[in-house]
């Protein structure tokens, strides 16, 4: 009987409206007023691409970080990952591109430093007879024709063999079967 009455005294105590209702609410089962929207962009988080991209996003992430008042930390998180993202990539682009401008200036300075050195061997000699230019000629087309012919024997060796034609009939190179003496031999023949 003690029990009954100390349970009874215990419900009221703990069962008041104001428990009641603070239990709905941290439940979801309550609607409650939504705290205000502190701001009304449709901004969403990613990598910047462009200068404007980068200089938007920056200034998000300034405004979300003023505003920033015991809420989570992730939306500024999410902001401040993508803008160090999009450096690195523009850092990595950077890079190759320095890169490349490297190698194409080198191949460039190569090519003027040949063209120099023709031109400087043209003009130690003074100027060129008809003999001369059309020598040079020569040993320009010779050269020519050593590199293709070379060109060809070691695509030979590798394997490479061009198509030919062959007779079906006898396999000799150089006609088909339709025009192969065998088979003007078999028609008289018959």
């Amino acid at each position: 009987l003690e029990f009954l009455s100390a349970f009874k005294e215990a419900f009221k105590a703990t069962f008041i409206e104001q428990n009641i209702k603070s239990g709905f609410r941290a439940t979801g089962l309550v609607l409650t007023p939504t705290p205000p929207i502190v701001e009304s962009s449709n901004w969403t988080s990613k990598t910047p691409q462009t200068i404007r991209e980068l200089n938007f996003q920056t200034e998000h992430i300034k405004n979300r970080i003023v505003q920033h008042q015991n809420s989570s930390p992730t939306s500024i998180n999410d902001a401040v990952s993508c803008l160090v993202k999009g450096a690195e990539m523009m850092m990595h682009s950077a890079v190759l591109l320095k890169a490349e401008v490297k190698a194409l200036q080198a191949a460039n300075e190569q090519k003027k430093r040949r063209e120099r050195k023709r031109k400087r061997r043209i003009m130690q000699g003074g100027s060129l007879s008809i003999q001369e230019g059309e020598d040079i000629l020569q040993t320009a087309e010779v050269d020519a024709q050593i590199r293709t012919e070379v060109a060809s024997e070691s695509s030979q060796q590798v394997g490479f063999k061009g198509r030919q034609k062959r007779c079906g009939r006898c396999e000799k190179i150089g006609h088909n079967s339709r025009t192969c003496e065998r088979r003007q031999e078999s028609i008289t023949i018959e």
